[in-house]
């Protein structure tokens, strides 16, 4: 073998080298893909949303005002407010969508809560025009239930006397109120200092104060009828 035989043997062909330097590139080209999709963000984390309980509907309060519903889309107020004032007088506003569309519910309005309660007992679940009605009292109106009686002032040594007039001194409503028994006044004023027409007078049981509450109311003194009753804050 002449010696240029063994260079070229020993010498490595271009392709090679740069097949074998290409491929080593794109092994590291390969790592580096590899190693980038290592850093690929995750998504951040979001906890999950919690459902929020359903509220209870708005509890309609006893009122003058009944809500009607169920209601066919082709009826008429007359034909509604005839039904309805069945179990007493009543006017019937009849609701329409914003498009001027029947709404299928009517307002339904009587004098009284009493007649009002009437009809919901009565007049629920009655058919009209094939319908089932649903009738209740009217949640978006204000509540009319009867207003509850004022405490009631129990016998007690205090008697409270009002439509005093402003002048009334002391010793005149002693006076008259000493009629009945031994007592003590403690006339009243505003938070102004000026007088607010009313007294609290003290006697010394339960006995005179009640002979003063039945003696003395309506009685007369300086042009004024005396309201006279126990004091209910003594109660």
């Amino acid at each position: 073998m002449s010696l240029d035989d063994i260079v070229k043997a020993t010498r490595p062909e271009k392709g090679g080298k740069g097949g074998t330097e290409k491929g080593g590139k794109g092994g590291g080209a390969g790592g580096k893909a590899t190693k980038e999709g290592g850093r690929a963000k995750k998504a951040p984390y979001e906890k999950p949303k919690k459902e929020a309980p359903n509220k209870e509907p708005k509890e309609a309060l006893p009122s003058k005002s009944v809500y009607v519903g169920n209601l066919p889309f082709t009826m008429e107020v007359a034909a509604l407010e005839t039904h309805m004032a069945t179990v007493g007088t009543c006017t019937v506003d009849m609701k329409s969508r914003g498009s001027g569309k029947p709404a299928g519910f009517a307002i339904v309005t009587f004098e009284d809560v009493e007649t009002a309660t009437t009809a919901v007992s009565t007049l629920a679940d009655t058919e009209l025009e094939g319908r089932k009605l649903l009738v209740r009292f009217d949640a978006n109106a204000k509540s009319e239930a009867p207003k509850k009686e004022p405490k009631e002032a129990l016998p007690s040594k205090s008697v409270y006397v009002g439509n005093l007039p402003f002048t009334m001194e002391v010793a005149a409503l002693e006076t008259h109120m000493a009629t009945v028994g031994t007592c003590t006044v403690d006339m009243k004023a505003r938070k102004s200092g000026k007088p607010a027409g009313f007294a609290i007078v003290t006697f010394e049981d339960v006995e005179t104060a009640t002979t003063a509450v039945s003696t003395l109311a309506d009685t007369e003194l300086e042009g004024r009828k005396l309201l006279v009753r126990f004091d209910i804050s003594s109660s």
